[in-house]
């Protein structure tokens, strides 16, 4: 039993150890130049808490009128993005779906880094992080996890999301 035990106990350690996730086979170099935004989806919750009672929504997202490109510069790492999308917001929350769209932009900044696969946005004092899915030489898939808070008048409501954007790159 001790040697089963032992053998598992190896058998994770070589299996967490021997994780690609992290191996990164491209540089900065790669993100420079200029990439069109293709589609930004968002999938996650609200939940909105008055008096102690919790209600908890379901968010989903799709951009539309997407028209925002980004380029990257490398000497200095310089950032200019231009153009927006619309994102058409579902909120359901077990009493039907209210539809929201406003107006969004991306990875908005006047510098930028990139350390393995993470990109770094630097906006004066402001910094914003994405991972790199993926960066191949023509379509780049940026990812972000988000949590934020916000109390009004005794309301706490609480958004999580992930989102996706995903790009292509352009001359």
């Amino acid at each position: 039993m001790k040697k089963i035990i032992r053998l598992f106990s190896v058998l994770s350690i070589v299996l967490t150890s021997c994780s690609n996730d992290d191996n990164v086979d491209f540089t900065s170099e790669d993100l420079i130049g200029n990439w069109q935004s293709t589609s930004v989806t968002y999938d996650g919750s609200a939940t909105i808490t008055v008096n102690g009672e919790s209600s908890r929504v379901k968010i989903t997202g799709e951009s539309i009128d997407n028209s925002m490109s980004t380029r990257f510069n490398n000497d200095p790492k310089v950032l200019l993005t231009q153009g927006n999308f619309r994102i058409e917001l579902t909120i359901d929350g077990g009493v039907g779906s209210i539809h929201y769209s406003g107006v969004q932009q991306l990875l908005t900044g006047d510098s930028w880094s990139q350390d393995g696969r993470t990109l770094r946005i630097y906006n004066g004092n402001e910094e914003e992080s994405y991972r790199i899915d993926e960066l191949l030489p023509n379509t780049m898939t940026l990812t972000d996890s988000r949590k934020e808070s916000l109390e009004i008048n005794g309301q706490i409501t609480t958004v999580e999301f992930d989102l996706v954007a995903e790009y292509r790159k352009v001359n």
